[in-house]
């Protein structure tokens, strides 16, 4: 027993004379014929912890900026794509409620055989009509029964838009800032173009025409009613 202790013994020292990186060229013996140490690399815990604690360093300076760089492309080529993709729900969105509205002004007038109007009113109680072409802060539809074109108390409101959202805008062709449903599911005299734009700008701008039998067909603006949409009059 004493000279397998005195065999680790050596063994340990060899082991802590071993300069750092350095090959143990030799092993030691123990008297039952164990080998103590193996010919192996050998390096003490002291090295091997001080090995340990620079991995747990973490990111160099340069690896941190090349990071940081690749982000940045990254995000300079996703996010112009999500803008994009989310105008373009939020324009079809406002397209959607728009013809909904067209057809709840057409199913019920031919029902309730009655005019209906549809218009940017001018405030919440939807007393009147606004004067202006551009829709984006919502439109209202009505019965009107006696056919003076106001909301009066005893005429319900079909349905109340509420103002766009999303960058998108609205316009109506000049002079048609109201459309009127007749009973006979015709709207004549109320043929109008709307203009529909947002925030890509006036290439992406769209037009769907009312004519005056209530069909609807979809189109692309002039220039000059694409501008006024994105940049207003």
């Amino acid at each position: 027993m004493q000279d397998y202790r005195g065999a680790t013994a050596q063994c340990s020292a060899a082991v802590s004379a071993v300069p750092f990186g350095k090959v143990l060229h030799h092993a030691t013996v123990a008297p039952d014929g164990r080998q103590v140490c193996e010919r192996e690399s050998c390096r003490s815990a002291e090295h091997m912890e001080s090995d340990m604690r620079k991995e747990a360093n973490g990111f160099s300076l340069l690896e941190a900026l090349i990071a940081m760089a690749v982000v940045a492309v990254l995000a300079g080529i996703a996010i112009p794509s999500w803008q994009s993709a989310r105008a373009t729900v939020h324009a079809g969105k406002a397209r959607t409620e728009m013809l909904e509205t067209i057809m709840a002004a057409v199913r019920h007038s031919a029902l309730a055989g009655t005019e209906v109007v549809l218009c940017r009113p001018v405030n919440d109680s939807v007393e009147q009509c606004a004067t202006t072409t551009n829709w984006t802060e919502g439109w209202a539809l009505f019965a009107d029964l006696n056919g003076n074109r106001r909301r009066d108390a005893n005429e319900p409101i079909i349905h109340r838009q509420a103002a766009l959202t999303g960058g998108v805008k609205l316009w109506t062709t000049g002079g048609r800032t109201r459309l009127v449903f007749q009973p006979n599911g015709g709207n004549a005299g109320s043929n109008v173009t709307f203009t529909l734009c947002d925030d890509r700008g006036p290439g992406k701008a769209v037009t769907f025409v009312l004519a005056n039998h209530g069909r609807m067909r979809w189109g692309r603006p002039t220039s000059a009613a694409a501008q006024q949409c994105v940049y207003g009059a």
